[in-house]
């Protein structure tokens, strides 16, 4: 479906495809239920707990890591943000994480 934007309008390219404004969340809310909902039918089908999927977090890239270990926490939540789409907040916290051990 392509999308359309409007006079002065930004589009941002993120993890889930591109969207122009505050306007889109609900689609994009309907998107991660229906594909949430999904995960959980095929991990159901393949006999993984809940508990096992829910522990499941997304792969750190290694330019991530080395970053870190350079000890350049910015350029690590950069690439972060680069490979993932995610947001400044949720960068950090695996930066974060990932400096302490925990990832």
């Amino acid at each position: 479906m392509p999308h359309r934007r409007g006079a002065g309008r930004p589009a941002y390219s993120g993890a889930m495809g591109i969207f122009s404004d505050s306007s889109d969340l609900p689609r994009l809310q309907q998107a991660v239920m229906v594909l949430q909902a999904q995960v959980s039918e095929l991990a159901r089908r393949a006999g993984i707990p809940q508990e096992e999927l829910d522990a499941v977090q997304p792969a750190v890239p290694p330019e991530v890591r080395d970053f870190v270990a350079q000890d350049q926490p910015l350029a690590a939540v950069r690439a972060y943000r680069k490979a993932t789409g995610a947001s400044l907040l949720l960068a950090k916290q695996v930066v974060d994480e990932v400096a302490e051990g925990r990832r």
